[in-house]
């Protein structure tokens, strides 16, 4: 996980947000909107995607697909087969062809502690 305490505000309805970085889940597009998943709840957006990655500037933040940005840090499995990763909490996140190949090697790259 993330060891920092880094947050962005994000704003729904008029009610503002705190979010630490480290507890968002996975991102998720819609048009010119986005939807936030964090651990605690989601929050509907009228932010882009794009406009998310640029403020949260995070290696641990990918793009699996258009629609789709998750946090490697909260992946439970990943099913290469079907294209769809599986995040704590239940969670699913398609992934593209394009991105099928990268997200691999990232993953792979990632060190394993084992006990």
């Amino acid at each position: 996980m993330l060891s920092t305490n880094k947050f962005i505000t994000v704003y729904d309805n008029g009610i503002k947000y705190i979010v630490f970085i480290n507890e968002i889940l996975m991102m998720q597009s819609d048009s010119n909107y986005s939807t936030i998943t964090t651990t605690k709840r989601k929050i509907f957006t009228s932010k882009t995607l794009k406009h998310w990655l640029e403020k949260i500037h995070n290696k641990a933040f990918v793009r699996v697909h258009t629609s789709f940005v998750i946090n490697i840090n909260h992946i439970d499995r990943f099913d290469q087969i079907n294209k769809v990763i599986y995040l704590n909490q239940g969670i699913q996140a398609k992934v593209s062809r394009r991105k099928l190949k990268s997200l691999s090697s990232k993953l792979t790259s990632l060190e394993y502690i084992a006990e």
